[in-house]
């Protein structure tokens, strides 16, 4: 599967070829096209990027970056959870965030959210009452003879 690179300059994105990767020089190549401004024509750049003194914190600090914008718009789209544990591997660049959440992770959302947990108490206490209010009706109707 090829590996494709987004760039975001100014208002232009651009999609670009998979990187070419110098493993004895720890240096990777990409072509890069920026949109100066939004209706602009693009402009390309041969990007070489040293990989040979970045440590691993650094690497995984902008990795961490990068996962907290696309988990962010995800979690717009799906709710807000108060925790979170992703793998890494599930959110690298080309992977899709799926779309749905799980009903632990709705419930979170919900209980995380005072107005949404009293919403969703009243809506449960208002349900029992009904229950009761049948069991009541049904216990004290009267029996045909």
């Amino acid at each position: 599967m090829a590996r494709h690179l987004h760039a975001v300059c100014g208002a232009g994105v651009a999609m670009v070829p998979p990187p070419k990767h110098n493993m004895e020089m720890n240096m990777t190549t990409v072509t890069v096209s920026t949109k100066p401004m939004a209706g602009h024509a693009a402009h390309t750049t041969a990007l070489t990027m040293d990989f040979s003194t970045v440590t691993r914190e650094q690497l995984e600090a902008g990795f961490m970056a990068y996962a907290i914008v696309k988990l962010q718009g995800n979690w717009r789209k799906n709710g807000i959870p108060p925790t979170a544990t992703v793998n890494a591997a599930d959110i690298a660049p080309g992977k899709r965030i799926a779309a749905s959440i799980t009903s632990d992770q709705a419930l979170a959302i919900v209980l995380a959210d005072p107005v949404q947990r009293k919403a969703l108490h009243d809506a449960l206490i208002a349900e029992e009452q009904a229950k009761l209010d049948a069991e009541l009706e049904a216990a004290t109707a009267p029996t045909a003879e």
